[in-house]
């Protein structure tokens, strides 16, 4: 049933490219070593070596990398850390709030992404240009993350936050205005591709990479792991959610829909 979903709402692809894509994840995963901090923590320093030329590379300085390493790792061993304390630890809940807001402006994004050429479809454009759509948005999404590491370190963390995600919902309402007016003027159709691809661009440079990791800025060390395993869980769940609400109601009352479900 959920295999038969994405053949008829993705476009095939899309769905091709992403099937590819985890087949080559999991090649990966299975050639790539261990993390070089969990073989520290195992006390395994050969493996962890051996891991660190891995992926630090041959230049490094494998026996120096190794113990700054180990002194992460003594650092968020040496305090008590569980998963209750992120809800009941005020500064803690901060962080954890702060960081599941900032997660759920990123939720729309493997919706459009994957069913990008079914909405432009219906916003009336051709076909071929639909279909180029993914394709256009991913290009936007790099060059917003190559942009975005400039930005974020310039102008910090909470400016970029706010206004990317400003942009971000300013290029779904004006898809929506666009998407509706062009019963009015047809050329006007296009405006719903540069929205997304300014979705996709706004997404790349802020909206995305800041609510991923700004929540481990803002605790220490030893609830870092536990912080992002309980937003991540939160965020992949809200996103498979969002990504089979927003086509059934998308065909209930329209583009409008991304005015519920987008944010």
């Amino acid at each position: 049933m959920v295999l038969e979903w994405f053949k008829t709402y993705m476009d095939p692809a899309q769905y091709e490219r992403t099937s590819l894509k985890g087949v080559f994840a999991v090649i990966a995963l299975a050639i790539f070593p261990e993390t070089p901090k969990f073989l520290v923590a195992q006390k395994q320093y050969d493996e962890a070596c051996s891991s660190v030329r891995f992926y630090y590379g041959e230049s490094a300085n494998i026996s120096e990398s190794v113990k700054a390493i180990e002194r992460d790792v003594n650092e968020a061993s040496s305090e008590d850390a569980n998963l209750v304390d992120l809800f009941m630890v005020h500064h803690l809940r901060a962080a954890l709030l702060l960081t599941l807001a900032a997660l759920q402006n990123t939720e729309a994004l493997w919706a459009i992404l994957f069913s990008s050429t079914f909405f432009l479809e219906k916003a009336g454009l051709e076909l071929w240009l639909a279909q180029w759509s993914s394709s256009l948005m991913a290009g936007a999404y790099v060059a917003g993350t190559t942009t975005g590491a400039i930005i974020i370190e310039r102008y910090g963390r909470r400016k970029v936050l706010i206004f990317t995600n400003l942009f971000n919902m300013m290029s779904l309402a004006l898809y929506v205005l666009c998407a509706e007016a062009r019963y009015l003027f047809d050329p006007i159709k296009y405006g719903c591709l540069v929205m997304f691809v300014v979705f996709g661009y706004t997404f790349g440079s802020g909206v995305g990479p800041v609510a991923r990791f700004i929540g481990i800025e803002l605790v220490p060390l030893c609830y870092r792991s536990t912080l992002t395993a309980v937003c991540f869980a939160e965020n992949t769940v809200m996103s498979f959610l969002l990504a089979f609400a927003v086509l059934p109601l998308f065909n209930l009352i329209g583009p409008s829909s991304f005015l519920i479900s987008g944010r």
